[in-house]
């Protein structure tokens, strides 16, 4: 009997995790992963921080060398975009013509860019950064030292301009909300305002990029306030879109992302989904929820690769993220998108602090901030009725919190 064959669309950390989980749990058939990028799979979250920074080269950044692929017999199809999935052929069909059949299929193609499409963007100087080669050359770009302008105060955006200006260079980072204030709140929004004017970042709230000006290259940003900052280079940060366009005019249900169950499959059998581009049933919060961070594509993909080869355990983690800008490396554990309180312990100033998010009464998620191990020890905490008097009392260790 010929073995099974089981291809990975995508070449990020899902893939990677999921290419590894599958051989070390005893699949020997054929494994083939097919990336749109040159690159082999690499550490995404390093884009912003060390490699843009340059203090990693881009070996440092990747998650196995080319050898870890040639001996896990993992056939890796670089620089190859799928064109479509055809769930009746069990198949998918490359943009270069060729077909390859699947008996499993796991999408893992993350997500793409959302563009700005302001006047001027196309002028030299302008950039995105999504993948090791726009870091590879915006790392050198900054080496240089140019004023820069980062348009967008969300994770990525926030991440750029604390590298640029570590690097030496004059950065002006602008948003319609205080950094993060979007997924964290307005307290710990203005609480990062704070932390990157103390590193010289000039942050300007309230307004957005307009247009880019400039002869020949890029000069200024034209800002919605009418105000213009002069400058070298701009980076573009306002956040991604799940990418499921393979699977245009397929019977896979999608809605902001790929609808899988908690066993990472699709509606259409031997389909499976994770990483940026799953909406994933969470029986813990019972709802769905599509998570863009690299803690959930890596656990999920575990779960995917073992649903792939038979029954397993559900995905239903407490989703988690963290993000490093300057000195302050905060974490995050839960899910609160609505909350009637945030009951803060610690010294915020110091940046040195956690958060925990109420709604009810329940604790709905804790954000800390240089405090991994409150953060983690918190975790006990969500979903449980905590005294605010508790959780605000920096002498009591959430580890022995009575729930």
């Amino acid at each position: 009997m010929a073995k099974a064959t089981f291809v990975i669309v995508g070449a990020g950390v899902a893939a990677a995790t999921a290419a590894a989980t599958l051989r070390s749990s005893g699949f020997d058939g054929r494994l083939v992963m097919v990336g749109q990028e040159a690159d082999p799979p690499y550490n995404r979250p390093t884009l912003s921080k060390e490699r843009l920074r340059n203090e990693i080269g881009d070996a440092k950044a990747l998650f196995h060398p080319l050898d870890y692929y040639r001996s896990k017999e993992i056939e890796l199809l670089l620089d190859q975009r799928v064109r479509h999935l055809n769930v009746a052929e069990h198949s998918i069909q490359l943009a270069n013509g060729d077909t390859l059949g699947y008996d499993n299929v796991l999408v893992t193609t993350g997500a793409h860019l959302r563009r700005l499409n302001a006047p001027g963007e196309q002028l030299p100087g302008v950039y995105y950064l999504r993948s090791l080669a726009d870091a590879r050359v915006l790392s050198q770009v900054l080496a240089q030292r140019p004023r820069v302008v980062v348009t967008g105060t969300g994770f990525i955006g926030c991440e750029v301009a604390a590298s640029a200006r570590t690097v030496g260079c004059d950065v002006t980072l602008v948003g319609n909300t205080p950094p993060l204030a979007h997924a964290l709140g307005s307290e710990i929004g203005a609480l990062y305002v704070q932390y990157h004017r103390a590193q010289g970042v000039d942050v300007r709230t309230g307004t957005f990029v307009a247009s880019f000006e400039g002869s020949g290259r890029l000069e200024r940003a034209v800002l919605q306030d009418g105000s213009r900052v002069d400058c070298d280079v701009a980076v573009i940060g306002i956040g991604v879109e799940p990418s499921f366009e393979i699977l245009t005019n397929t019977p896979v249900e999608v809605g902001g992302g790929v609808l899988v169950n908690e066993f990472c499959q699709t509606s259409v059998p031997r389909v499976f989904a994770a990483g940026d581009v799953a909406s994933s049933w969470n029986p813990r919060y019972a709802k769905r929820l599509r998570v863009e961070h690299f803690d959930n594509a890596q656990h999920q993909a575990i779960v995917a690769a073992k649903a792939m080869l038979g029954p397993t355990n559900p995905y239903d983690p407490i989703p988690s993220f963290w993000s490093d800008q300057f000195s302050y490396s905060l974490r995050y554990r839960g899910d609160a998108h609505q909350w009637d309180s945030v009951a803060f312990r610690g010294d915020t100033q110091a940046g040195s602090f956690s958060a925990f998010y109420v709604k009810g009464g329940a604790v709905q998620a804790v954000c800390s901030v240089n405090r991994y191990a409150e953060n983690y020890g918190a975790q006990r905490l969500i979903g449980k009725h905590v005294e605010p008097r508790l959780l605000e009392d920096d002498n009591v260790n959430v580890k022995e919190i009575d729930v």
